[in-house]
């Protein structure tokens, strides 16, 4: 169920949103809508990945936070320029794996 939020918008934030939603062929809400979604999930990688950068979580937590699977995540750290933890644990159990398939 949708709930009504109610906020004050400069003019030429406004302006900017009805030409995106109407050159999309949305109504404003509906352009508010996928524009604050977006926003939201940009917000939610962002944290993770800084949470991953500064080692407060680890790989599959950050993913978590981010709303992302595993290997998404591990593009979006490519992407931000951040190495990936990877400790020889993980290799030895990454290549008993691949000594099986």
């Amino acid at each position: 169920m949708a709930h009504t939020v109610s906020g004050r918008l400069p003019p030429d934030l406004l302006r900017e949103l009805d030409s995106l939603g109407k050159r999309a062929g949305k109504t404003r809400s509906e352009i508010l809508r996928d524009v604050v979604r977006r926003g939201v999930a940009a917000e939610r990688l962002e944290r993770a990945l800084e949470a991953y950068r500064h080692r407060q979580v680890s790989l599959g937590r950050a993913s978590e936070l981010a709303g992302l699977p595993v290997t998404v995540f591990i593009e979006e750290l490519r992407r931000a320029g951040i190495l990936r933890d990877y400790h020889a644990d993980e290799l030895r159990s990454d290549l008993e794996w691949a000594g099986q398939a």
